[in-house]
């Protein structure tokens, strides 16, 4: 799943807790949290390709970006449900993947041509598929470009990320900062939400979204190409995100093992 909380993915499945319902809301919130913020993304280059603040063209942008999620998220999904066999047509082949990598593809041209990320198209196109009795198919027939190709995209992001920033105490104040100011927003806002499953459970919730991960970078590594952010903030969020990451699993681990039983009263 590619979300801003693989990693916290990967978590659930190795302890065997993907079906709990606290799992469920974390990977369903993601993809909510991961639209978002890729909407915002949207409205961020908008703003950086007309060099100012236009209250009309940042509007438009954001109508744009809803309308265009809103109509292929539930469109698309609702069409390959009704239809499924459109993953089997003759013209193409008897695997789905490549109808479903041409959608993939579409859809990202589709995105960019009407002004909003590619990445934007490609990560709908996922959502689409994965509502299809043919995710495990693909999946499988994917997982050997899955394994050759991340390693690439990172090491890019890290010759991106200027390390001589950091040998700046003003940047390692910003990163503490940031870093601080992301764990308490993501973790109170998801506590909060998911206090009606009980205080252990939310803190589950709130832990497992903290992670910023993929999508985090994927993000500060559009907002770097275009302009929105300079290299010292591209350096600070790539940074952000990767000590989120790290940051959850052991504790999350420590929040799945069961809760000790309680003392029985009278007891020395």
């Amino acid at each position: 799943m590619a979300t801003s909380v693989g990693i916290t993915s990967a978590v659930l499945i190795e302890l065997d807790v993907l079906e709990r319902r606290t799992s469920r809301t974390i990977l369903g919130a993601a993809i909510v949290d991961d639209i978002l913020a890729l909407l915002l993304v949207a409205v961020a280059a908008g703003v950086a390709a007309d060099g100012g603040v236009d209250v009309g063209s940042i509007a438009l942008t954001a109508m744009v970006a809803l309308a265009f999620v809103g109509f292929i998220a539930l469109g698309g999904t609702t069409l390959l449900a009704a239809r499924p066999a459109l993953l089997h047509a003759p013209r193409f082949s008897e695997s789905p993947l490549l109808p479903a990598v041409i959608i993939c593809l579409g859809l990202a041209a589709v995105a960019a041509q009407i002004g909003l990320a590619a990445i934007i198209g490609a990560f709908l196109a996922g959502m689409i598929v994965a509502e299809t009795r043919d995710q495990s198919p693909i999946e499988q027939e994917i997982a050997p470009l899955y394994a050759f190709f991340p390693p690439f995209f990172f090491a890019f992001i890290g010759l991106e990320v200027s390390l001589a920033a950091f040998g700046d105490l003003d940047t390692l104040l910003l990163l503490g900062g940031v870093t601080l100011l992301a764990v308490a927003t993501k973790f109170v806002g998801a506590y909060l939400g998911a206090m009606r499953m009980g205080r252990r459970d939310a803190a589950f919730v709130g832990v497992g979204m903290v992670p910023r991960g993929e999508v985090g970078i994927i993000v500060a590594g559009i907002g770097n190409a275009t302009g929105t952010i300079d290299g010292e903030l591209f350096a600070i969020i790539v940074a952000m995100s990767v000590l989120t990451t790290l940051l959850v699993p052991p504790i999350l681990r420590r929040l799945a093992a069961p809760a000790a039983p309680a003392a029985p009263a009278g007891a020395a």
